[in-house]
């Protein structure tokens, strides 16, 4: 079972209408944080799990209450790899209530992972274990509805919902040694599914809308993206082929909105996953030891073929009869 601590964050305002109007706005540092510390995280001998922890703005929420937990997330581990999941209930969930003129609700939160490739010293024939396959996944659910054609307003009701993943991967360590920290960043493509059926394929972020009068529209989004060790060398430039990335902060940001004109939206996160897998480098040997071993092949070879040419030279003389050495045979 997951134990986690939870640390938040708030600015206070003097009293006032000017405060009340603008307090909110004009603060950054309001939001919280969420740290996990389950043992199996760092369980796995190939790939340990640190620093696993959730940030969240109250402003854009709406709330100060966490995003992704409770539950807390369930950890596997699997062949060379650890991965962590958040299967949240309803608290990455926005919607529209419909009777409204206008509404708009967000909701964003951050995942941050350590992901550490085991040292040397686990198996002597095995240098070390390096990151690979590391995977970001996401799933949820959209729908639109704007039933009214009349609404008191001069034209129809309104709805949209929108949803989009964010990623970064900071480099940390090469073949388990610290280097300076670089980051990169992109989007997780989506898929937007509608009765079994792909409507649009990896698009960096979704959005649907529907205009009334109409019946609800109801759809379900996934996301993936796998990452391998090639690609993170790629992605970092290194171009040495004995160099290795084995250690990466990695964050997942998914961030969803709605909005209604006398409409109603509604997005959910339904699951959120991060995971890595793992490569193992074996030992490359030492020139002299190469240069060693070359010979020993090289006089293995010459010694067997100085042994076969003299059975074959002592064959011949017994056969011609012209070996001083050879026994006369008489019947």
């Amino acid at each position: 079972m997951s134990t986690f601590d939870q640390t938040s964050r708030r600015n206070c305002f003097d009293s006032g209408a000017l405060f009340a109007a603008f307090g909110l706005m004009a603060s950054a540092a309001f939001g919280g944080t969420l740290t996990y510390n389950d043992p199996a995280l760092t369980a796995s001998p190939y790939v340990k799990f640190t620093s696993v922890s959730e940030e969240w703005s109250d402003l854009v929420n709406g709330s100060p209450d966490s995003v992704l937990s409770p539950p807390p997330p369930a950890v596997s581990l699997f062949q060379n790899g650890t991965g962590i999941l958040f299967d949240p209930q309803n608290f990455l969930k926005v919607d529209t209530s419909g009777t409204s003129p206008f509404d708009l609700r967000t909701k964003a939160t951050t995942l941050r992972v350590n992901a550490q490739g085991q040292a040397p010293g686990l198996t002597p024939e095995v240098l070390g274990y390096a990151l690979n396959d590391i995977r970001f996944t996401i799933g949820g659910e959209l729908s639109v509805w704007a039933p009214l054609s009349n609404p008191p307003l001069p034209f129809n009701s309104y709805a949209q919902a929108n949803v989009s993943a964010s990623f970064n991967v900071v480099l940390k360590q090469v073949n388990w040694q610290n280097v300076q920290n670089e980051m990169r960043s992109g989007n997780v493509p989506l898929d937007l599914v509608q009765n079994f059926t792909n409507l649009r394929d990896e698009q960096p972020s979704i959005s649907v809308e529907q205009f009334g009068p109409g019946a609800k529209q109801s759809y379900t989004w996934n996301g993936n993206l796998a990452l391998t060790q090639g690609m993170l060398k790629s992605m970092f430039n290194i171009t040495d082929p004995e160099q290795y990335v084995t250690e990466v902060g990695l964050a997942i940001s998914p961030s969803i909105s709605v909005v209604g004109v006398y409409g109603e939206g509604y997005a959910k996160v339904t699951n959120l996953g991060v995971s890595s897998n793992s490569t193992d480098i074996q030992p490359v040997p030492e020139p002299p030891t190469l240069v060693l071993a070359g010979l020993g092949a090289a006089a293995a070879v010459g010694h067997g073929y100085r042994r076969r040419k003299q059975r074959l030279a002592g064959s011949e003389a017994m056969v011609n009869g012209n070996d001083d050495g050879a026994i006369a045979l008489t019947a």
